[in-house]
Parts: C-alpha cells; sequence; structure tokens
C-alpha cells in the first residue's frame, strides 16, 4: 500500500558549477558517468585512508548532482568536500530547513510524481525533493521516519550517523557489493586502500542482517557476542512495531544456527536474517 511521509532526519546536498563532474571524478566512489535524473543510486566519499566518510544516494539536477543523506552526517560531509572544493569552479549548496516528502511503495502512482520524484535505487522507496506534495498523498502523510530506514536495513543498505563517520571501509558495508564503488573509474580518495582490499585483502568479516523481537535503537559500534565471544559490532538498526531489524559486521567464523547478544545490561536475543 502506498504511503507517504516526511523524511525529517534526512536532506540533500547540491554540488553545482562547471567544475562539477572534474571535481566528483576525484572524490567519488562510483562512475559520475553513470548517474541518472530521476534514479539516486548509493555512493561514498572515503578519506585517505579508505574509510567512509559519508554515504548517500546521489543524482543528476540540471546544475549539478544532488546528494540525499541524514542530517547528522551533513557537516562532516561538507568538511570534506571543502578539502577539496577550492581546486575547482564548483561549490556545495545545503538545504537549509527543507523536510524531504517520502513516497514507499509509490509504483502504482508513479505517473502522478514523475516530474518532481526521485526513486531511490534498490529500495522500493522514492523522494520528491522539489515542488509540492500533490492532494492526491496530502491525506496519508504520515508524521515519522522509521519507514525509510526499516526498507533500507530489509534490503541491507547500510547508513552512516556521527558515530559511524570514518569508522568502516566500504567492503566492510558490503559497499562493493551493492555496486556503491566502481573499480573501473579511476583514481579517486581512498581508492589505493580500497583497490588494496578488494584484490589482495582477505576480509574475515562481512556486514550481515540480524533481528530481534524488541523495539530499540542500538548505537553503531555496539560489540555483539555469541557463546561469551566478541564476533562483531553493530552499524545501524531500525525498528518498526515489536521487531527491530539490525545491521552488522559480524566475523565468518559465527556459528550461523546459533543467537547473538549486544555487550550491553539486559540485552535482547537477536538471530541471524539468510
Amino acid at each position: 500500500m502506498d504511503s507517504v511521509f516526511e523524511l525529517e532526519s534526512y536532506t540533500f546536498i547540491d554540488i553545482v558549477g562547471a567544475d562539477c563532474e572534474k571535481f566528483l571524478k576525484g572524490q567519488l566512489s562510483i562512475n559520475t558517468n553513470k548517474l541518472e535524473v530521476h534514479k539516486a543510486k548509493l555512493a561514498a566519499f572515503c578519506n585517505p585512508k579508505g574509510r567512509v566518510v559519508s554515504l548517500f544516494h546521489i543524482h543528476s539536477t540540471n546544475e549539478g548532482v544532488r546528494l540525499i543523506l541524514p542530517r547528522e552526517i551533513v557537516d562532516s560531509t561538507v568538511a570534506h568536500l571543502k578539502k577539496y572544493i577550492v581546486f575547482f569552479k564548483a561549490e556545495v549548496k545545503v538545504a537549509a530547513s527543507l523536510v524531504l516528502p517520502l513516497v514507499a511503495s509509490m509504483e502504482k502512482r508513479q505517473s502522478e510524481v514523475d516530474n518532481s520524484s526521485v526513486t531511490i535505487d534498490g529500495t522500493g522507496l522514492s523522494v520528491i525533493t522539489d515542488g509540492e506534495l500533490s492532494d492526491t498523498f496530502s491525506d496519508k502523510t504520515l508524521p515519522q521516519n522509521q519507514q525509510w530506514y526499516w526498507q533500507l536495513a530489509s534490503n541491507r543498505i547500510p547508513w552512516l550517523t556521527t558515530e559511524s563517520v570514518e569508522q568502516f571501509l566500504p567492503h566492510n558495508l558490503n559497499l562493493p557489493k551493492l555496486s556503491a564503488v566502481d573499480f573501473n573509474k579511476g583514481c579517486f580518495t581512498g581508492q589505493e586502500v580500497i583497490a588494496r582490499m578488494q584484490y589482495k585483502g582477505k576480509l574475515k568479516q562481512h556486514m550481515q542482517l540480524l533481528q530481534c523481537e524488541s523495539s530499540l535503537t542500538f548505537e553503531p559500534k555496539i560489540k555483539l557476542i555469541q557463546e561469551d565471544k566478541n564476533v562483531g559490532e553493530v552499524i545501524c538498526s531500525a525498528n518498526k512495531g515489536q521487531e527491530t531489524l539490525i545491521l552488522a559486521l559480524l566475523k565468518d567464523s559465527i556459528t550461523k544456527d546459533k543467537s547473538f547478544q549486544l555487550n550491553i545490561e539486559n540485552s535482547p536475543i537477536l538471530s541471524l536474517v539468510e
């Protein structure tokens, strides 16, 4: 069933100017030539050590590109971009107070919002970042954000918070598997470290999806325990009703048919979603 709600925890950043594409080629983890107007693709900016500074969905606009991302990582994203953009004829514009109307599972109504909507690749979600919601949707607006995060988590798409900025390599977040890193596009900040992991590294832990029957929010980097052993850490989480989904970085040596717990008092039982 279609639903619309204000995505208060998200906003956007525009990068515009004559050198926009040239600038992005040295920063963006995916190929700028593959960006589309009405489809936003998952991508990242990384620091020189290959750690993810910002994770977002990006699409083309008439003037450049638009990044759709959590409000809480806007400042760190802009700070990173400003280190490099001074050498280019381009600028960063932050949406001051815009709340993004989000349309979930909107396939049946796509024709009504095509001119202003952007599909979030791989999620079944869309956002409207230009114009107003039509009367068709105005009576369905829901004041909550968890539908967005739940849909991302269900599709094993991570997001960053203030606590997780510069904490993970793209491989920790499954970004190559999610087509959010293009190893054929040429150099970008952190690319050497990331490519070494891709072609020569031996990754011993991967992002996995866990669930529990409790409505809780878990902060990133909380350790996960299985049989009294530290086996991983939380990346992000979302809840819906009395259920929570957790994207976690887990060791490949885990016992898949056994449960997990968080390294906190009175932790709920977590199970692996295959």
